[in-house]
């Protein structure tokens, strides 16, 4: 049987899964401000009033930044896919541990039937044979036997 994890091991995965997030969340915040930046310095670096511009800029950032979100969602994807695998293999291990649990379990039953019944046989034949006593004892031999007339 696999034995359950300690609170270190939970706290460690605890503080692996908020690190995961943070570095989820913090990717692309850093990729946005870097990009931005780049446009800035590049291109004037002030706002403008013009509607054109900010267009220009929509298209600068969403050609920029759609496929570097579409590659941190594909190692998303992939990292959840390899969780899924562990998983599964964890689950399978754990079946073949439930399945050879069963099989003791189920012979186990087995000879406990099998001693119950010889255990009900042996009552049985007791009972018999202490019925057969009383019987046995109850008969006065020096009883006579009368005969009507």
């Amino acid at each position: 049987m696999s034995k359950a994890p300690s609170e270190v091991e939970k706290q460690g995965s605890w503080v692996e899964d908020w690190r995961g997030v943070l570095l989820l969340i913090a990717v692309p915040v850093i990729l946005v401000l870097i990009v931005g930046g780049v446009y800035i310095d590049r291109f004037d670096g002030g706002f403008s009033g013009n509607n054109g511009d900010w267009g220009t800029f929509g298209d600068y950032m969403g050609g920029l930044l759609n496929p570097l979100f579409a590659y941190v969602g594909l190692i998303v994807l992939l990292s959840t896919i390899r969780l899924q695998i562990k998983e599964l293999r964890n689950s399978t291990e754990e079946l073949g541990h439930t399945r050879a649990e069963l099989s003791n379990s189920a012979k186990s039953l087995k000879e406990q039937s099998e001693s119950l019944k010889k255990q009900n046989f042996e009552n049985t034949f007791f009972q018999l044979i202490k019925l057969h006593n009383d019987i046995v004892n109850d008969i006065d031999p020096t009883h006579q036997r009368r005969t009507l007339s």
